[in-house]
């Protein structure tokens, strides 16, 4: 997401701002009450159609500068230009009414809200919404089949799917609990898992021939079904190794494809590394044009009788400040280029060694895809006739049940017993069915598997941004903990949630695509902080993994944060705001 222009009027604190976004990174700077914070809330407005100040349409009049007619906003952003007005009389008009805001940029636009508005439910929905993943009623019945829950039971909870992992899973519990009542009700008895398998009502008088018949389809049940599951048993390992050599050969895919940019990370590397060498040229030959750069002036303090400049001695004295003849080999234009060539300098070495690393990957991969293809592929049978060798036994076992259940009718009366135990051991097996699938969809279970196919591509993205900021490593649990470096999020400085509220921010931008950062109270780092922060943003700029990064700091009239000497990288836009408008930038400077 590319911001080009944004023009505000009577906005809040803002009187009339225009900003051209020129570069990828913005600074705006400003006292407290210069209109920074009504400058990123109005890009949320136009983007969002929302104030964060205002929870009702019928309220949007109080956002209005105070004896102002009206509020207007203009924003280009990529190809299209989004106009909001809102008069003292409280009507809004929207030129981008009605749009679909991605769930991403609420986060992005406020980098808080992950880590402090979300409960860890919302933060899995969210990351699942922002990685794509299939949520469906078919793939979620697909992983509980897959865990060998029952068929009729997964098909009965599809509906409920839709309403999310947690419902589905009280549904589950409360089905199991009520099969627990149905064996109570039968047996007087408290369902256990032992008991529920075992427990059988008293048998009355039964012919001998017919206890020996059903005997004996008891016996060849069991043994059928004992055979069934070994042949389950083996059917899932003649699947699982099927799926293994898939899985081989799509990691070889997955290799080659990284090993297949080896040359472009090289000539990448190349390139780069010799633009870094012209910029260490360029320093060289500035610093033998400068000269030997003079000493720091001393603190000058005014003589209380005449007013001369005067100086301290080492012995504590004061005395008057020599006036020093200029240097006339010193060349001033090639001194006042040094700082901003030490700074490239520092942004390329950081590209320099991200190619690198890039480059050194796609070597590694390129070996592995040798040693892969190297490797003989696993032996797979064919699982084809052990699934007909399952058909033939279910086949046999649905035979002997229903001789079973002839018997056990033509006794129903005399037998009642027999039915109870039936009975029970249906419930026995709700119980088991429903329990299987409540855990299946407990946080625990399939929500937890799909979460790490999500976290993998957050955390990794969150460890990069700690290698190009020198912060602590951000990382997100399975349980949607945040931690930084060691420390739990909750019990870190106001800093250190800032640093890492951005970072979080940062990773759901370049996951989502939208490519765009806004980052309020930077005030909060200090000087090395806000100097990383800087270089990150330039790192991400160079890469093109961010197209528009607003960065908004709290400063005193005449600083400028960013490098010990004060020097914003020339790359950076610097826009400064007071009492609602822009007073200085340094476009207008060199213009």
């Amino acid at each position: 997401m590319k911001l080009r222009s944004l023009r505000v009027e009577n906005i809040l604190g803002i009187r009339e701002i225009t900003i051209d976004f020129r570069t990828p990174i913005t600074m705006i700077l400003g006292k407290n009450g210069s209109a920074k914070s009504s400058t990123a809330e109005s890009v949320r407005l136009a983007l969002t159609g929302q104030s964060p100040r205002v929870q009702h349409l019928k309220d949007y009049h109080q956002l209005v500068h105070r004896g102002a007619q009206a509020a207007n906003i203009e924003l280009r952003v990529d190809d299209q230009t989004i106009a909001v007005s809102i008069t003292a009389a409280g009507k809004v008009i929207d030129s981008a009414k009605g749009r679909e805001t991605p769930a991403a940029l609420e986060h992005i636009l406020n980098p808080r809200r992950f880590a402090n508005a979300l409960e860890p439910k919302d933060r899995r929905a969210f990351l699942f919404g922002l990685l794509g993943l299939d949520l469906s009623a078919d793939a979620i019945k697909a992983r509980l089949l897959a865990r060998a829950c029952d068929a009729t039971k997964v098909e009965t909870m599809a509906p409920m799917f839709r309403a999310g992992f947690e419902h589905a899973a009280k549904h589950a519990a409360s089905e199991a609990t009520q099969a627990k009542g149905g064996f109570r009700a039968i047996t007087q008895e408290t369902w256990g898992s032992t008991k529920g398998a075992t427990w059988r009502a008293p048998v009355p008088t039964f012919t001998g021939e017919q206890a020996a018949e059903l005997h004996a389809l008891d016996g060849s049940i069991a043994s059928a079904e004992a055979e069934l599951g070994e042949a389950n048993k083996r059917l899932g390992e003649a699947e699982l190794a099927q799926r293994q050599e898939a899985s081989r050969r799509q990691e070889l895919a997955h290799l080659r494809s990284i090993a297949s940019k080896l040359d472009e990370h090289t000539k990448l590397h190349e390139k780069t590394s010799s633009e870094l060498k012209a910029y260490e040229d360029a320093l060289t030959q500035a610093r033998e044009k400068a000269g030997v750069v003079p000493p720091p002036k001393p603190r000058l303090l005014p003589c209380p009788e005449c007013g001369a400049a005067l100086c301290m001695e080492r012995n504590g004295s004061l005395a008057p400040y020599p006036t020093l003849p200029a240097d006339p080999a010193r060349d001033a234009d090639a001194a006042a280029a040094i700082p901003g060539l030490e700074k490239s300098i520092e942004t390329m070495r950081v590209v320099v060694a991200r190619h690198a690393r890039a480059r050194d990957d796609a070597q590694v991969q390129a070996e592995n895809v040798k040693r892969l293809e190297a490797r003989e592929p696993s032996s797979v049978s064919d699982p084809q006739p052990i699934r007909d060798t399952v058909a033939t036994l279910q086949t046999s076992i649905a035979t002997m049940r229903k001789r079973q259940a002839e018997l056990k009718e033509a006794q129903r009366k005399l037998d009642e017993a027999d039915e109870k135990t039936k009975a029970a051991r249906q419930h026995h097996a709700d119980v088991l069915a429903w329990d299987a699938i409540a855990k299946a969809l407990s946080p625990d279970g399939i929500p937890a598997e799909i979460l790490s196919e999500a976290l993998g591509p957050v955390n990794k993205r969150l460890a990069q941004s700690a290698a190009d900021t020198g912060w602590p490593c951000v990382t997100i649990a399975t349980d949607m903990a945040i931690r930084v470096g060691e420390t739990p999020y909750d019990l870190c400085a106001e800093s250190e949630q800032y640093r890492a509220d951005v970072m979080i921010a940062e990773a759901i931008s370049y996951l989502s695509g939208l490519k765009f950062l806004v980052a309020d109270r930077a005030d909060v780092l200090d000087e090395l902080g806000m100097r990383q922060m800087i270089r990150w943003a330039e790192i991400l700029g160079t890469e093109g993994e961010v197209e528009t990064f607003i960065l908004l700091a709290t400063t005193p009239e005449d600083y400028q944060p960013g490098t010990p000497d004060g020097v914003i990288p020339a790359n950076v836009q610097v826009v400064r705001l007071d009492r609602g408008r822009v007073v200085w930038s340094r476009e207008r400077e060199a213009a």
